[in-house]
């Protein structure tokens, strides 16, 4: 009995000890960036001002992201392109670079999703520029060794960041990424309630092999 203590308790140490060194594990931004020859479906679910509905569709194919509003009356078609940016390591991290059609203009945008190097723990400034304007948000890897079900198929290592607004601490996001396909998941909310009230998910829900 006293054996079989002592074999379990070092069972559990090593256990611990395994995923002690995954989390302190120096992860590489430029893993992130999705495979090229795979085309991503994502689905965006979520509403502003209460009743107003946001129905989008992304898409990541050929190395650019395509998103695009969507009827759901629509089925042939992913609807009207409203953006379109790819991935980019930078000096500093991982960005999404490209455009935003905003009425009949299109705004430069740029968005900092990850640094150069990370590990649980990290700690980082996420920003979003849109015309100039830069937001910023409180980011934190929170983990290196998660479990998500994506597509309906499941993946261990998931990276899970957690971001808040510098200037709304009520304003919060998490997202997960995943080596090879980047961002896979993330949900949004802005704090508010009432007619302000702004939040939602957005989840890949196709991959496509070609």
């Amino acid at each position: 009995m006293k054996k079989l203590a002592i074999s379990i308790l070092v069972a559990l140490l090593f256990v611990v000890i395994v995923e002690q060194n995954a989390s302190a594990t120096t992860l590489q931004a430029k893993d992130y960036i999705p495979n090229t020859k795979n085309t991503y479906i994502y689905k965006v679910k979520g509403f502003y001002i209460n009743s107003y509905k946001t129905n989008y569709k992304q898409q990541y194919k050929n190395g650019y992201w395509y998103m695009y509003d969507y009827d759901t009356n629509i089925k042939k078609t992913l609807g009207n392109y409203i953006e379109k940016d790819k991935y980019v390591i930078k000096k500093d991290g991982l960005y999404t670079v490209g455009k935003q059609v905003q009425y009949d203009t299109d705004v430069d945008i740029k968005q900092k999703l990850l640094p150069l190097t990370f590990k649980k723990g990290t700690s980082f400034k996420s920003t979003f520029t849109s015309n100039g304007m830069i937001f910023t948000q409180n980011s934190k890897v929170v983990s290196t060794t998660g479990k998500l079900k994506i597509a309906n198929k499941p993946y261990k290592n998931v990276v899970k960041v957690s971001s808040t607004s510098s200037t709304n601490k009520k304003e919060k996001s998490i997202s997960y990424y995943i080596k090879g396909m980047g961002k896979v998941k993330s949900f949004w909310n802005n704090g508010e309630s009432r007619v302000t009230k702004n939040k939602g998910t957005t989840t890949i829900s196709e991959v496509i092999k070609r």
